[in-house]
């Protein structure tokens, strides 16, 4: 992750800064090393930060097209972990979850 910080609660996130886009190949790679740091204990969850709702719009449309995360000889349907892993903030929003 780009940062890490803890939340109110002691709740450990990682901050992943999203200037642009990367492809949905991409993306599956890194939500499936922020899996394994979760399993680990890590951090609890994952906060994509972003400029504005546009960019967090296409972000989102982009997490929709990565369908699965590969482990091993498996894949593991990524919606079983995104609701619980992935979030997606605007500068403002963190901005309110850290004070």
């Amino acid at each position: 992750p780009d940062a890490i910080i803890t939340a109110p609660g002691n709740h450990v996130i990682a901050i992943e800064t999203e200037r642009s886009l990367k492809t949905a190949h991409r993306y599956r790679s890194i939500f499936k090393s922020h899996i394994l740091a979760q399993k680990k204990g890590y951090w609890k969850a994952v906060f994509y930060v972003v400029e504005n709702d546009d960019i967090k719009k296409l972000l989102s449309r982009r997490f929709d097209q990565v369908t699965f995360i590969p482990f091993d000889e498996s894949k593991h349907p990524f919606e079983l972990y995104r609701d619980k892993l992935v979030r997606i903030k605007t500068l403002d929003e963190l901005k309110q979850v850290t004070s």
